[in-house]
């Protein structure tokens, strides 16, 4: 799986976050807007703006065990893109800046693969 770090960010005056995401077709600054009408427990935590434009959202998220860790899962739209983009801010420790991560969604082939290796390493195990 490959993860890329897309955008460095810092807190910003108001709350929030900003600074920079980029990839070969888009060179953005971008904000994390607190969302002041979050009216339920799914509510995303920012909106990401592109100037006055909302091109996302931010939801507050967990991933670990024992050491959990704190992040936001972002989605991005646009109407050149084929597809909404995913990815995932992540706060360093101190909380002075953040960097945000895509991670390539792995190729139908390369799940076919993995299904074949475990499908065939179950038979040698069992046989």
């Amino acid at each position: 799986m490959i993860k890329l770090v897309i955008g460095n960010f810092k807190p910003s005056r108001g709350g929030g976050w900003e600074g920079e995401f980029r990839t070969l077709v888009a060179n953005a600054k971008v904000r994390f807007v607190p969302n002041d009408d979050r009216a339920g427990p799914n509510a995303p935590a920012f909106r990401v703006m592109l100037g006055s434009s909302r091109i996302g959202d931010a939801w507050e998220a967990r991933w670990g065990g024992d050491r959990a860790r704190s992040f936001f899962r972002v989605s991005l739209d646009d109407p050149f893109l084929p597809a909404p983009v995913s990815a995932a801010l992540f706060p360093d420790e101190e909380g002075v800046s953040a960097q945000l991560v895509w991670t390539r969604p792995p190729k139908e082939e390369d799940n076919d693969q993995a299904r074949r290796k475990t499908q065939e390493e179950a038979r040698a195990a069992t046989g």
